[in-house]
């Protein structure tokens, strides 16, 4: 089932690629998914761009609408996800595609987590034909409804997403059909008359000569998709009546998917796979799995939320420093817990075994041993890798950028923690990231939740591991995972239930206060009759008495520091690394939420030790920037929207890559010299400014250019104001233009600035 779904996504591309052609969807949709850095997203936006090559209806343009053409956009996203979960399925589960198969024994509910993953992708696949359903059906003149009615598509189910594909491949072959019919003569020219004696040879062809060209839709195909239609249109017959349908519906299931690994299947997926890779188009290069470019407009919102962090930083008295990309691998080694197996492992080529960083904590215990620091309070920003199955949509890669923020060294407890909380509240203010929440545990709590519960002291590790992706999946799956997998006893499990679901919606200091002495409450709050006695011997216990009274430091810290509501005491937070100690913290986006956590860490105080023989405590947070990026970025494209639709009338806003402030343009030849030498003066005051690298560039092209970029001014020199010893400016945002003098020109772009 799996190998035919795979073969169902090439089919679906093929179709889609028709679709375009009849509905004119321009290429350049598809540009942008080039940068997306997902594998398959890239792939199959690079087959429609092969596809549509030399297509006279589906051309570049600039600044393409998706909206207009919302079923074609997304065609190489969602196709895309569905060849990721479908090969995430194939190989966990055993692959049925014909290769050697390594059958996997699964549990049930890991089968079904694959399942729904694929069910969600088909039904978005599903979904994204429908679209273009319609769409067919507005270019044959037909309604939505009519269309659905007379093709009998209706709502999903796993097996009808290869109907649906039929039925827009029919759309799409009635209508290429008809314009074919439009654009062939409609009868066979008369035969000439022969030729009289004394007149002129009459020449064969057009008028320079050459051969009469074939008229015909196929003409105006891209290369790849005109052998689609060829061979998709063998025996096909222009529907005239609705009572035809049904059974143009059948021949054509019959032919294109009875069975898709028919002999017949084969052949035409064959077709397709030539289509996509045996024209002259060149295929661009992919990015490898969970990377991603940054286009310019991009490295904005980037340069701006690191600026934004690193003013923090600074503010709080930290240091930069920096550290190899890469570490000896028994560095890394044993710190990371069952994540250690996402590490990166470097071919030895000089005798050294190497391993790319996993993060930047580990690197900074290695260089606080190294260069004999005793304490230390800095900030790095670097990228790090990790062997993880990406999920680029919720901002996790396998290269990414950290930004961390520690202090190390002897301090009186809980004020560096208590700072470095305070750091996170600032940082996710300060990039108005909307609500947020940071949730607060501590390591020998939960140590000591183990122990009353009955875990095996081995055991805790592991268990908090599994408790750490809470935040991910469903109680059961990971009751699932600590009875089957790390074969915990049941009843132990169930007792760490107890205490998970404690407390939950209560302000930090009420949990502790419940957690800690208040004996009334406990059994309002209880579900269980075993659990008053639980927390009885948990309140005995001397590594919870430390915890319970370090956060009651922490939380006083906090009141005086005027963070603690953003605060929540939670007993599901784990964090899985092995290395901390103390005091652990996660910061997660209310709003937002499906990008998860944003910024995490805590407190280590033997780690440094693991290198130096020094015990140097230490307690840091790390900010996850992809996600932060991808926040912001999804952020201001919903304010540029917001902006262009209260005032259709403006000039559309457009997402800055540059900081260019003036476009100093010109009207006439021989005007080089002098925009180079206006452009020195504003780079000579501070301003930012640029010019077109043309002799005589057209005026129109150079307010587009302005316009394109977002540079609010223009700065107009031509033949006239060099006579008269001025400069034309004009505000591109209220269309207003004045002129003056050259000695003012700086105080007056300065004054039009104010405005922007």
């Amino acid at each position: 089932m799996l190998a035919e779904a795979q073969n169902l996504v090439k089919l679906a591309t093929g179709v889609a690629s028709l679709s375009c052609e009849v509905t004119g969807c321009t290429i350049s949709l598809f540009d942008e998914h080039f940068h997306a850095g997902n594998k398959d997203t890239m792939e199959l936006a690079s087959s429609l761009r092969i596809l549509l090559d030399g297509s006279k209806n589906a051309r570049k343009t600039r600044n393409p609408d998706p909206t207009a053409f919302s079923g074609m956009a997304q065609v190489p996203f969602v196709h895309g996800r569905l060849r990721n979960c479908l090969t995430d399925a194939m190989n966990a589960l055993g692959s049925d595609s014909g290769a050697p198969s390594r059958e996997v024994a699964r549990p049930a509910w890991v089968v079904a987590n694959y399942m729904t993953a694929i069910d969600e992708a088909l039904r978005a696949a599903h979904n994204l034909a429908m679209q273009r359903i319609t769409k067919l059906g507005e270019h044959l003149g037909e309604s939505p409804a009519a269309i659905t009615e007379l093709l009998g598509v209706g709502a999903f189910d796993r097996e009808c997403f290869g109907p649906t594909l039929v039925v827009e491949l029919l759309l799409c072959l009635q209508a290429l059909a008809i314009r074919d019919a439009a654009m062939r003569p409609a009868q066979p020219a008369p035969e000439a008359a022969a030729p009289q004696e004394g007149d002129k040879p009459q020449r064969r062809g057009n008028k320079k000569g050459g051969k009469v060209r074939q008229r015909g839709v196929g003409q105006t195909l891209g290369k790849g998709a005109k052998q689609l239609y060829e061979e998709f249109s063998q025996g096909f017959e222009l529907v005239r009546e609705a009572a035809q349908i049904p059974e143009a519906l059948a021949r054509l299931r019959a032919r294109v998917c009875p069975d898709l690994n028919s002999e017949e299947s084969v052949r035409l997926l064959d077709l397709l796979f030539r289509a996509t890779h045996e024209t002259n188009v060149r295929r661009l290069p992919k990015l490898p799995k969970g990377t991603r470019d940054y286009l310019p407009a991009e490295m904005v919102v980037r340069e701006r939320v690191i600026n934004t962090i690193t003013r923090t930083f600074k503010e709080h008295g930290a240091v930069c420093i920096d550290t190899p990309v890469f570490e000896m691998k028994d560095t890394l080694t044993a710190k990371y817990g069952e994540d250690s197996k996402l590490i990166y492992d470097l071919q030895d080529q000089g005798g050294d075994m190497l391993s790319l960083r996993f993060d930047l904590t580990v690197p900074f215990a290695r260089y606080l041993a190294v260069h004999n620091f005793a304490n230390l309070k800095r900030y790095h920003i670097a990228k790090v890798y990790r062997r993880d199955q990406p999920a680029l949509s919720k901002g996790r890669y396998r290269e990414f950028m950290q930004c961390d923020f520690d202090i190390a060294g002897e301090y009186a407890p809980m004020i560096p923690d208590a700072e470095i909380l305070l750091i996170v509240t600032e940082v996710l203010s300060k990039l108005d990231l909307g609500t947020f929440v940071v949730k607060l545990n501590h390591r020998k709590l939960l140590d000591a939740i183990m122990e009353v519960c009955g875990v095996p002291p081995s055991k805790f590790r592991a268990i908090c591991s599994a408790i750490d992706k809470l935040d991910k999946e469903p109680w059961s799956a990971v009751r699932q995972e600590m009875t089957e997998r790390k074969h915990l006893d049941a009843r132990v499990a169930d007792r760490i239930a107890l205490f998970l679901d404690f407390g939950q919606g209560l302000r930090p200091v009420e949990l502790l206060d419940l957690l800690e002495r208040d004996e009334a409450a406990v059994t309002q709050h209880a579900t269980d009759a075993e659990f008053p006695q639980l927390l009885s011997n948990l309140r005995a216990n001397s590594a919870a008495r430390e915890a319970f009274a370090s956060f009651r430091l922490l939380f006083g810290y906090l009141e005086a520091m005027q963070c603690i509501d953003r605060m929540k005491f939670d007993l599901c937070l784990a964090r899985g690394l092995d290395y901390y100690t103390g005091l652990i913290y996660e910061a997660q986006l209310v709003e937002g939420s499906q990008l998860g956590t944003v910024a995490a860490g805590g407190r280590y105080d033997n780690l440094v030790g693991m290198f130096s023989g020094k015990k140097i405590p230490a307690v840091g947070v790390s900010f996850g920037m992809e996600r932060l990026f991808t926040f912001v970025e999804i952020q201001q494209k919903e304010r540029l929207a917001a902006r262009a639709a209260a005032d259709p009338e403006a000039a559309p806003p457009v997402m800055r890559h540059n900081e260019t402030q003036v476009l100093v343009a010109s009207i006439g030849k021989g005007m080089v010299p002098h925009r180079i030498g206006l452009c020195c003066e504003l780079w000579n005051a501070g301003i930012p400014a640029e010019h077109l690298y043309s002799d005589n560039p057209r005026m129109p092209k150079q307010i587009e250019f302005a316009l394109q970029s977002g540079i609010p001014i223009l700065a107009i020199l031509g033949e006239t104001e060099m006579q008269n010893g001025v400069v034309k400016l004009k505000d591109l945002a209220t269309r207003e233009e004045r002129e003056v003098p050259r000695a003012e020109f700086i105080e007056a772009v300065r004054g039009l600035l104010l405005n922007h």
